[in-house]
C-alpha cells in the first residue's frame, strides 16, 4: 500500500512538472485570471498554504481530496473586497456521504461593476455603460481510498465576460492527500486548472463592412468578425506539507507549507501557521514569497487572520477575517461564513 501512495504521488508531481514547465518569459500570458484568487478567508490568512490542511467547502479550490476530510455538510460564503473596487465572490458547499466519500460544488464570482463606453478616436465617452463579469461553476468528490491516502477530482465550466463578448472554457483538477505516518505529518499534491483554452467571441467582435463606402463598388454589406488570441488557463501545481506543532483538547498550532509552481509566472512558496484556543478561537499569519523576486521587499506578502467558531444546537457557525498585504498594490480584506450541520 505504501508504494501504491508513493507512485499516486509522484505521478501526480510528474503531471504537474510536465504542465508546468514553463519560463518565466510567459508570466501574465494565462487568461482567466480570476481563478487565481483564493477561496476561504482561512486558507487566505494562512498564508494560501493550504494545499496539505484543507478540510471544508474549499477544498475543491485547493485541493479536491480536502473533501474527503469533511465530516458533516457544510455551506460557506466568502466576500473579497478585490483590488480597485472588484468584488470577488465564492459559494461552495459540501456533503459527505458517509463511507463513499464527499461532494462538492462552488460558484466564483468576480463582478468588475460598470464602465463607460468611449469612442476608439479621442476616448470620449458615449453615454453608454458595459459590465464586465467573470463566472466559474464547479462539481468535485473526493474520497479516503485507505485511512491515510484521499483523493480527489473536479470538474468546472469558466466563462468571461466584457459587454456582450464572452469566453468560455472547460477545467478539471486533480488532487492527492496522504498521512505520512510520522506523528501528525500530511503531504499532499494537486494540479488546478487543467482544461482548454480560452478566447473570447460574439458580440462587439462582429461588425459589418460595406464596399461601398470605401470605394466606388455597389452597396454590398458583409459582415465580419474580429479574431482574438486564445490563452491558456491559469495551470498551476501545487505541493503542500501540513504538520501539528501543538495538539491537544485546549490549544492547537498548525504549521503549513506550500510550493507552487503557475504556468504563467515564476514560483512561489507560501508559508502559514494557524493557532486555535478551545476549538473555538483563531489566530492566523503567512507569508507568501515570489522566488524570481526574493531579493525584493515586495516579493514578500505577509496575511493575518482570525477566526470564531461557535454552535447552536446541531448548527455550527464559523465565521473567518483575513487581510493580506499586496504592496504597491495595495491591501485586501475577506470575510468568510460558514454554516456546518
Amino acid at each position: 500500500m505504501k508504494k501504491n501512495i508513493l507512485i499516486a504521488l509522484a505521478a501526480l508531481v510528474a503531471i504537474g512538472g510536465q504542465a508546468g514547465a514553463v519560463t518565466f518569459s510567459k508570466v501574465g500570458t494565462a487568461g482567466a485570471q480570476f481563478l487565481k484568487l483564493g477561496a476561504g478567508a482561512r486558507a487566505v490568512g494562512m498564508g494560501e498554504a493550504f494545499t496539505a490542511v484543507v478540510d471544508d467547502a474549499t477544498a475543491m479550490y485547493w485541493n479536491p481530496a480536502g473533501l474527503a476530510q469533511a465530516k458533516k455538510q457544510e455551506m460557506t460564503f466568502t466576500h473579497n473586497q478585490w483590488l480597485g473596487g472588484i468584488k470577488h465572490e465564492f459559494i461552495g458547499y459540501c456533503l459527505p456521504l458517509g463511507g463513499n466519500g464527499t461532494l462538492g460544488m462552488n460558484l466564483t464570482v468576480l463582478n468588475v461593476g460598470e464602465m463607460p463606453v468611449t469612442t476608439v478616436e479621442r476616448g470620449e465617452e458615449t453615454g453608454e455603460f458595459f459590465t464586465c463579469m467573470d463566472w466559474a461553476f464547479a462539481l468535485g468528490y473526493g474520497r479516503n481510498l485507505t485511512d491515510k491516502v484521499a483523493f480527489g477530482a473536479t470538474a468546472k465550466v469558466i466563462q468571461q465576460r466584457i459587454w456582450d463578448m464572452k469566453a468560455s472554457a472547460f477545467a478539471m483538477d486533480l488532487g492527492i492527500s496522504a498521512k505520512t505516518g510520522y506523528k501528525s505529518l500530511r503531504i499532499a499534491a494537486a494540479l488546478l486548472n487543467f482544461g482548454t483554452d480560452i478566447q473570447y467571441k460574439d458580440g462587439q467582435l462582429i461588425d459589418a463592412f460595406n464596399w461601398h463606402d470605401y470605394g466606388d463598388g455597389p452597396q454590398q454589406t458583409q459582415s465580419l468578425e474580429y479574431v482574438t488570441s486564445s490563452s491558456p488557463l491559469p495551470l498551476s501545481y501545487r505541493l503542500g506539507l501540513g504538520y501539528d506543532l501543538i495538539d491537544n483538547p485546549t490549544h492547537k498550532l498548525t504549521g503549513a507549507f506550500d510550493y507552487v509552481h503557475p504556468n504563467d509566472g515564476s514560483e512561489k512558496q507560501n508559508l502559514g501557521v494557524e493557532y486555535g484556543f478551545n476549538k473555538m478561537l483563531f489566530a492566523r499569519a503567512g507569508l507568501r514569497i515570489d522566488i524570481d523576486a526574493r531579493y525584493d521587499k515586495n516579493a514578500y506578502s505577509p496575511t493575518f487572520g482570525m477566526g470564531v467558531d461557535y454552535g447552536f444546537g446541531m448548527l455550527k457557525t464559523k465565521i473567518d477575517y483575513a487581510f493580506a498585504d499586496y504592496g504597491p498594490l495595495s491591501t485586501v480584506h475577506r470575510i468568510a461564513l460558514a454554516l456546518i450541520f
